[in-house]
């Protein structure tokens, strides 16, 4: 698992090169019911945060999950939680799936324009 770099007080992030992302869980239950939240951070080439990146991100799912929702935290951000696409803000977005009924593996793909994508895999488990 890539993690973002911690940098000295005062370094700067180069412009935004590709998404990162990360969750704490990589099963879930075939219930339902289990939810997960995804974190996807812009970072430059050498995975430094990029805080200032407004990078529009794009959510695809594979397999047994559907995709819930998608925030920024952005207070002025009137899009809707339920778009599949949004802005990153303060180079960064959240996302959330939730499993379906059936057991198998699950992608989620993370897109945007002028960026490497990234993608997190889980388990679903009856």
């Amino acid at each position: 698992m890539a993690f973002t770099r911690i940098v000295k007080f005062g370094s700067t992030a180069n412009k935004p090169y590709k998404s990162m992302a990360f969750t704490d869980v990589k099963n879930l239950k075939a219930d339902r019911k289990d939810v997960a939240r995804i974190v996807v951070n812009v970072s430059d080439s050498l995975n430094i945060f990029n805080y200032l990146a407004e990078n529009r991100i794009v959510v695809k799912t594979k397999g047994p999950v559907r995709f819930l929702g998608m925030e920024n935290s952005n207070p002025t951000d009137t899009g809707r939680y339920k778009n599949a696409d949004h802005k990153a803000f303060h180079g960064r977005v959240a996302v959330y799936i939730q499993s379906l009924g059936t057991a198998g593996k699950a992608e989620i793909k993370f897109l945007s324009p002028h960026l490497k994508p990234s993608a997190i895999k889980f388990n679903i488990l009856k």
